[in-house]
């Protein structure tokens, strides 16, 4: 799974994100799990990882409808114990229909708390872009434990709805498809998943 480097990006992510939190803008670390089916063609093979999914993600609110943020994402399959060989690691922007989620503003005379809290279920669409990774073993246990490998650039949309539970933690449902478009092989990964995020 390639673990240390996904975790040195995620890390790094983090502390851009906890940067970005001091000059007053709302960001959220989260992480969600679901159902998802990576399917890998490459070479004349034709393989999938499934049926369970898992992502962290670290998003940034540019304005009261559009969010910024990071995301990394992978298969897993419960086969003589957990494994993960398809991830995605990218940038994605999500667009909020109509709504002003939740808004930080500074403490003043007039405004008592330093911020508003809106509730409400609020729907968004969205894009992502990055880069795709497979790393599959083998099916035929001839090749000597060959694997499957493709990677390369991928681009996806998604749509979901977000509920706010209180000042810190928001529930989200999300359904979402990317593929890679350039690369080795390629990779679909269509996937619908629940989660939660914290504010910073």
């Amino acid at each position: 799974m390639q673990w240390p480097s996904r975790t040195v990006i995620i890390f790094g992510l983090l502390g851009f994100a906890l940067q970005c939190s001091a000059e007053n803008g709302l960001v959220r670390v989260g992480m969600d799990g679901g159902f998802g089916e990576a399917d890998v063609q490459v070479s004349g093979s034709d393989r999938t990882e499934s049926p369970y999914t898992f992502a962290f993600l670290i998003d940034y609110q540019l304005t009261s409808t559009l969010v910024l943020g990071v995301e990394h994402y992978r298969s897993l399959v419960d086969d003589d114990g957990p494994s993960s060989g398809v991830g995605f690691t990218g940038v994605f922007g999500k667009f909020f229909f109509g709504s002003m989620r939740t808004q930080n503003l500074p403490k003043n005379d007039v405004i008592s708390q330093d911020e508003i809290i809106v509730k409400g279920y609020f729907p968004y669409v969205g894009v992502s872009a990055g880069v795709g990774q497979a790393s599959l073993r083998a099916l035929d246990a001839t090749t000597g434990g060959d694997r499957s490998l493709s990677v390369g650039g991928y681009v996806g949309g998604k749509i979901g709805v977000e509920y706010p539970l209180q000042r810190d933690f928001t529930l989200f449902a999300e359904a979402s498809f990317a593929m890679t478009v350039m690369g080795t092989g390629t990779i679909y990964f269509p996937r619908a998943a629940v989660g939660v995020m914290y504010e910073l």
